[in-house]
């Protein structure tokens, strides 16, 4: 199930964090999402997507908490729906050889 939270974030911020320590990027909106989903006990950096063109940005983390493993995606878009889809093909893209 995909859940959108808005957030409050600049792009410079979200592309200065995500560049340097995608991690970074993860805590600041940890609280959140361990609201959502119960205490995480690890999170990895999993991959992200960026398309300057039309400013959307989607970086993929896998956290580990009692649900079990879970995908956690951050987005920076107009239009968040779009953005994963694109990032969906983009990933797609990457299992055919």
């Amino acid at each position: 199930m995909d859940r959108f939270i808005p957030l409050k974030a600049s792009l410079d911020m979200v592309l200065e964090l995500a560049e340097k320590d995608p991690l970074k990027l993860f805590r600041y909106v940890r609280k959140l999402v361990e609201n959502e989903v119960g205490k995480i006990n690890h999170i990895t950096f999993y991959d992200s997507f960026v398309d300057l063109s039309e400013l959307d940005i989607v970086i993929e983390y896998i956290a580990y908490c009692k649900l079990g493993e879970i995908s956690i995606k951050l987005i920076y878009s107009k239009n968040p729906e779009k953005a994963l889809e694109k990032y969906y093909k983009y990933e797609s893209s990457k299992l055919i050889p």
